[in-house]
């Protein structure tokens, strides 16, 4: 009998070693409870974290630390299984929680911080895509959205090579050197760009009081806001 070969174990060792003999029985077992008690496992789970939540903090960043590379591989093997569940979650969430902004935020500065990475992933796409940059429907979205550019510099009025000079010069005379408007800090020599304050994209002109100079990295992270927005941007990063 069982009772006889665990006869010298306590309750807790005798249960431990049932159970890793009947292991698939405890899981379809435990699968078909949570099925039935869901939302009562729920509440009790809901009001012990509620009484614990220091406790789960320290353990779930112990856990995180100590599985982290486990823990991605999860998370991606998941999101390839539920390819789109994941997308109708990320929307959701960015929806609720208005982070649509932040995320763009994060996403482009990581690309400009590795671009080593981006690079080698837009490769490797276009290795599984080959036909994709001569398809026609690529053909239709380039040329839309180059006309659209276009459009939007014409709007904006001629800029001639005066005009920049002038920017350059008004920008020197105002900081005593080359200085980026947004960040306050010197610019060095091939990291410099012109900027819109007010963008075209947005009914900016090209008229050299809507004109600065910024550092390409600063550009960049502007993308397509007006300087007030980009200051605020930054204002709730450091707060």
């Amino acid at each position: 009998m069982p009772a006889l070969q665990y006869k010298n174990k306590t309750k807790k060792q005798y249960m431990q070693l049932w159970r890793e003999k009947n292991k698939e029985y405890v899981y379809q077992y435990g699968k078909q409870y949570r099925k039935v008690h869901y939302k009562e496992i729920r509440l009790n789970w809901r009001n012990w974290w509620l009484k614990n939540k220091k406790l789960w903090y320290q353990y779930s960043k112990k856990y995180s630390d100590s599985h982290r590379e486990a823990m991605r591989l999860n998370q991606k093997n998941w999101r390839l299984r539920h390819l789109e569940k994941a997308r109708l979650e990320k929307r959701i969430y960015m929806r609720d929680y208005n982070k649509r902004e932040e995320v763009k935020e994060k996403q482009r500065l990581w690309k400009l911080e590795n671009p080593n990475y981006s690079k080698e992933k837009q490769r490797l796409w276009r290795l599984k895509n080959p036909n994709y940059y001569n398809s026609k429907e690529r053909r239709i979205k380039k040329k839309a959205e180059n006309a659209l550019y276009k459009e939007r510099f014409r709007n904006g009025g001629k800029l001639t090579i005066q005009d920049i000079q002038k920017v350059y010069e008004d920008n020197i005379k105002k900081y005593g050197t080359l200085t980026c408007y947004l960040c306050y800090i010197s610019i060095q020599f091939g990291e410099d760009s012109i900027d819109h304050k007010t963008p075209l994209s947005r009914g900016g002109t090209n008229v050299k009081e809507n004109l600065d100079i910024a550092h390409f990295v600063c550009n960049c992270r502007k993308h397509n806001r007006t300087e007030e927005e980009y200051r605020i941007l930054l204002k709730n990063q450091t707060t």
